[in-house]
């Protein structure tokens, strides 16, 4: 794993998630990408709280498609 590499996806993944009108609930990829960054709530700072924001909106998203 590149570890510096954690933040800059977390945060292109939280962008194309924001501009995306609409992620289909039969896609399992919100699960998906849940279960990946919710591994990195454990590790220090800067990745728990971007990884944090991220779940977030995730969950979000799974409760009210497109309105994030």
């Amino acid at each position: 794993c590149q570890y510096e590499l954690v933040v800059p996806l977390a945060v292109m993944f939280t962008s194309t998630l924001l501009q995306t009108p609409y992620c289909p609930q039969s896609s399992e990829i919100l699960e998906e990408a849940i279960e990946v960054f919710y591994t990195f709530l454990t590790w220090p700072e800067p990745y728990c709280g971007v990884c944090k924001e991220l779940l977030s909106t995730l969950q979000l998203e799974i409760k009210a498609p497109g309105i994030s």
